[in-house]
């Protein structure tokens, strides 16, 4: 099992990749681009998953 130092570190990732993907959606938006929109929309929910299991994980310990 993973530190809760280690879980900290695994968030702030996590929210650190949201944040990079939004703006990389936002820059296909301009070059209308839906196959990259889609493809970083579908990142943003993975680690959006991750990050839930993460903070319960940080929440039960």
């Amino acid at each position: 099992m993973k530190s809760e130092s280690q879980i900290r570190k695994d968030i702030k990732n996590c929210e650190y990749f949201i944040k990079k993907h939004k703006e990389q959606i936002e820059f296909y938006l301009e070059e209308f681009n839906p196959n990259k929109i889609a493809s970083y929309a579908q990142k943003i929910i993975e680690i959006q998953v991750e990050l839930d299991i993460l903070l319960l994980v940080l929440n039960d310990s």
